[in-house]
């Protein structure tokens, strides 16, 4: 008789329920039994139940599918799946093959319906056990956690994970690996020089690191290059993070700070406790990153909000007809920068964006002298665009005051100067941009004022000097309802602009 032995174990042990022990039980069990016994063993050491993706157990099933033997034995139902999905499933292809499943410890014929109902029952009671035993195991790497161990996972840049001895048991921590964490110093003093995370991607790339610009963002984000301390702990709870442990000057190891795939830990906490591993980052860098990105973050806007009133969307390699990207120079000698727009597929020469600003606003210049925005542009269109802007500032700056308003209320009730001065921080920076808001938002009034007096002549004289002194988002718009789109060729340095009709 043909006899399949299964035996598995999630982790192997010398003493109690071993793959050699199961297999010795399994092989007495029938040898006792029958006389003419061969049998093929198939073991599975290392691997869970709770799936069947176990290189032995699949190519066992192959073998049964093609009758090798007429009996899989093992030592438990479980040893075959701890999930009473997979266990049917197993069961019928079995059953389908003529193929016959024994537990030697429990005793029953499957071949029976009352055998099969029991077999069915101990499934589930497996499957159960998984389920306990893999909430005990979260709860406990959860308490770990909070102890400062390292629970497993992809270690961080910088760092390689060890084992110790602590308290008679094996504890696993972070330890600094000295030559790669320069990288991430260079990493956090990029960033706060103003370099996008795209170029610091490509800095780590010429010097063999392969990030993205999303890893490098996540690396300035992470914790665990960050020097404990007081004001440190004050800051991750400021910012989020519920802070376990007493600030020693070692790094701190963060628990849920990234959502699984089904973004299954966004009703649970995100939390840092503080660890044994050397940090990277002191707290003024890592916290003047972390602010920076999230500036950057709050004012989500495209990138030619911040740098031109031009919008790349609308300039158009005539080599390719696709919209050019905005780009980032490097840093000139009086610490300034210049941005360019370049075609992403043929990498046609870069256009600089202050020319190109400049291209546009002389040739609006030329309309207006030519009287052919007379068509388009009326007393009425302009009052009315205005209005909107006024509107628009206003509501800003009452935004501001009220956000303004309530953190001064929070500062009442904190202690801790740390967070002191973090909310000052924001209400200084609050008040600043209110003050720039207020300036453009008389500039405009003014503008409205004298737009209102002045017959049509003065109002296009006085549109060529505002062209030049409104605000980036102010020219934005008016490119936008003024043109289509914007035609670089590269080959012979033309400008084709479309306007809107």
């Amino acid at each position: 008789m043909n006899i399949a032995i299964y035996s598995r174990k999630s982790i192997e042990t010398d003493t109690g329920e071993s793959i050699k022990n199961q297999v010795n039980l399994c092989k007495d069990y029938f040898m006792k039994r029958y006389d003419d016994c061969e049998f093929t063993i198939f073991e599975d050491e290392g691997f869970s139940g709770s799936n069947i993706n176990r290189p032995s157990f699949l190519r066992m099933m192959d073998y049964a599918k093609s009758r090798h033997f007429e009996i899989i034995a093992t030592y438990k139902i479980d040893r075959i799946a701890r999930n009473i999905v997979d266990f049917v499933n197993i069961f019928d292809t079995l059953e389908k093959y003529s193929v016959k499943l024994v537990s030697i410890t429990e005793g029953f014929d499957a071949s029976k319906p009352t055998g099969k109902m029991l077999m069915l029952i101990l499934a589930s009671f497996a499957e159960m056990e998984r389920l306990n035993i893999s909430e005990r195991v979260s709860d406990n790497m959860l308490e770990l956690a909070k102890l400062g161990r390292w629970t497993g996972g992809k270690v961080p840049l910088g760092y390689k994970s060890m084992i110790t001895i602590k308290n008679n048991k094996k504890a696993a921590f972070l330890e600094l690996i000295e030559s790669e964490s320069s990288v991430i110093k260079n990493i956090f003093e990029l960033y706060v020089q103003d370099y996008s995370a795209s170029y610091i991607s490509r800095f780590l790339k010429e010097r063999n690191y392969t990030f993205s610009a999303n890893s490098v963002l996540n690396i300035i984000t992470n914790p665990t290059y960050l020097q404990s301390s007081q004001e440190a702990s004050e800051y991750l709870r400021s910012i989020g993070y519920t802070v376990y442990g007493t600030p020693n000057g070692y790094g701190y190891l963060p628990y849920n700070r990234k959502p699984n795939k089904n973004n299954s830990n966004k009703a649970k906490a995100i939390f840092a406790a503080v660890s044994v591993h050397q940090p990277i980052i002191a707290l003024p860098l890592w916290k003047k990153a972390n602010e920076l990105l999230k500036s950057k973050s709050t004012f989500s806007r495209s990138k030619q909000t911040h740098y031109s009133f031009l919008n790349s969307r609308i300039i158009i390699c005539k080599k390719c007809e696709k919209s050019m990207k905005i780009c980032l120079g490097h840093k000139r000698k009086d610490g300034s920068r210049l941005y360019y727009f370049k075609c992403p597929l043929c990498g046609a020469d870069y256009l600089r964006v202050d020319i190109l600003e400049n291209a546009i606003l002389h040739f609006f210049a030329a309309l207006i002298d030519r009287t052919i925005l007379d068509s388009c542009v009326s007393k009425n269109n302009i009052n009315s665009f205005c209005i909107k802007e006024i509107r628009k500032l206003n509501k800003k700056i009452n935004s501001n005051r009220l956000s303004i308003d309530n953190l001064i209320s929070n500062l009442c009730f904190i202690k801790a100067p740390s967070s002191i001065e973090i909310i000052s921080d924001k209400i200084e920076c609050l008040s600043k941009e209110n003050n720039k808001l207020k300036s453009d938002l008389s500039l405009i009034e003014n503008q409205l004022i004298s737009l209102n007096s002045f017959d049509s002549k003065t109002i296009y004289q006085d549109i060529k000097r505002w062209l030049t002194e409104c605000s980036i988002s102010t020219k934005k718009d008016i490119l936008a309802s003024s043109i289509d789109y914007i035609l670089y060729d590269a080959k012979a340095s033309r400008l084709n602009v479309k306007l809107r009709v």
